[in-house]
């Protein structure tokens, strides 16, 4: 990653600060989980009852969650021990068990002692690490034979998020000196880690994965803009995407020029080569 120490500060405060309980369930980043979700059971053919299933730099694990529910059998990776801990317990508390591991993405098979799995997700992960070679290499012979890697990127491209981000700025900007932060007046991103990179285009992580063997192919995923609204306002955001999806997914399916302009991530499904 960008720095596994300050990765690991940045999320460990994070989740010191946030409860799971007041994660909403219509918000930005949890209709982006939604979807997430939507694609796996769409890849399954809606039945992933048995599946097994690594869900890296997990989180909240909203996807896991979703998926135990579902029937498959879901393990946790994650660097922040805060949220790693709260999140298994939250799980268990659900009535449901999972092996949790503690460390970096690079290092799967010294922490699940080279167990495989049919499934390995990463719902935003991989733009947060620089150097991506080791971290598709472990998650690669993490794979059954007939395994495959679903992971959601933000590349580094223009989007319609390039746009909203100027609202965003202003909102954050006002709000800053409303509450006399003027350290952090220009400082939009605030729950993003300063080690965040999203240096390669789409093609370029399709390319990276090639190079490991696997054949992978790179979608659309997300073309809605994340705003800096008011929280009623961003429930009926949220509710809205969420009751369109067979509409986004239409979309997607498309791959049109002005989609990929626009898009602002993507969905990477990767596999071993069929020969291996």
């Amino acid at each position: 990653m960008g720095n596994l120490n300050e990765d690991s500060e940045f999320w460990d405060g994070f989740w010191k600060k946030n409860s799971l309980d007041e994660i909403n369930e219509y918000s930005w980043p949890q209709v982006s989980k939604a979807y997430g979700l939507k694609r796996i059971l769409d890849y399954f053919d809606g039945d992933i009852r048995g599946l097994s299933v690594l869900e890296c730099g997990c989180g909240s694990a909203e996807v896991s969650k979703k998926l135990l529910v579902k029937g498959a059998k879901c393990d946790l990776l994650d660097i922040s021990k805060v949220g790693l801990e709260r999140t298994t317990q939250q799980i268990r508390e659900m009535g449901y068990e999972v092996n949790s591991f503690l460390g970096d993405v690079n290092c799967i098979e010294g922490l699940t002692g080279n167990k495989k799995y049919d499934l390995i997700y990463s719902g935003g992960l991989l733009h947060h690490i620089k150097d991506l070679g080791p971290a598709v290499d472990s998650m690669k012979n993490s794979l059954t034979k007939n395994g495959v890697i679903i992971a959601d990127i933000i590349p580094k491209k223009f989007s319609l998020q390039t746009i909203a981000d100027f609202e965003k700025s202003f909102i954050y900007f006002l709000r800053n000196i409303y509450n006399r932060d003027f350290s952090n007046i220009f400082s939009m991103h605030t729950h993003i880690p300063k080690t965040f990179v999203s240096e390669r285009l789409p093609k370029e992580y399709e390319e990276t994965f090639k190079q490991y063997d696997l054949s992978a192919e790179v979608y659309t995923a997300t073309i809605y803009p994340s705003f800096a609204l008011p929280k009623f306002l961003e429930k009926i955001y949220s509710r809205i995407l969420i009751s369109k999806y067979s509409f986004w997914k239409s979309l997607y399916i498309r791959e049109s020029r002005l989609l990929n302009l626009l898009s602002i991530s993507f969905t990477l499904y990767a596999k071993r080569k069929s020969y291996e």
